[in-house]
C-alpha cells in the first residue's frame, strides 16, 4: 500500500499550481506529505474535516460518494477527499490574475 501512496502523491505533485499534499489513514495519522506542509499535525485537522463533512452529507441524504471539501483563501485553494479510508488534502497555488 505504501508504494501505491507514494505513486499517487508523485503524481499528485506534478499537477500544476501544487504546491503540497498531505495522506492520512482513518485516525488522522500522517502517511505521507509533500511540498508545503510541514506540520504533520496537518494530517489529523484535513482527517477531522473530512469526517465532519461526510456526516453532514451523510445526513443531508445527499449521496453515497464521500464529499471534496474545498477551503479557499486568497492565494491558496485546500481540496479534501476521503477514499478507502485515506484522506488526501491538496494544497494549490491559485494564480494571480494581472
Amino acid at each position: 500500500m505504501e508504494k501505491a501512496v507514494l505513486k499517487q502523491v508523485d503524481e499528485i505533485s506534478s499537477m500544476p499550481h501544487v504546491i503540497g499534499s498531505v495522506c492520512a489513514d482513518k485516525d488522522g495519522l500522517c502517511l505521507v506529505s509533500h511540498g508545503c506542509v510541514v506540520n504533520k499535525t496537518t494530517a489529523g485537522l484535513v482527517s477531522s474535516i473530512a469526517g465532519q463533512a461526510n456526516r453532514l452529507s451523510t445526513g443531508a441524504s445527499i449521496d453515497s460518494n464521500s464529499p471534496v471539501v474545498c477551503l479557499e483563501t486568497e492565494n491558496t485553494l485546500l481540496l479534501i477527499k476521503t477514499d478507502a479510508n485515506i484522506t488526501t488534502a491538496v494544497f494549490k497555488d491559485i494564480p494571480q490574475s494581472i
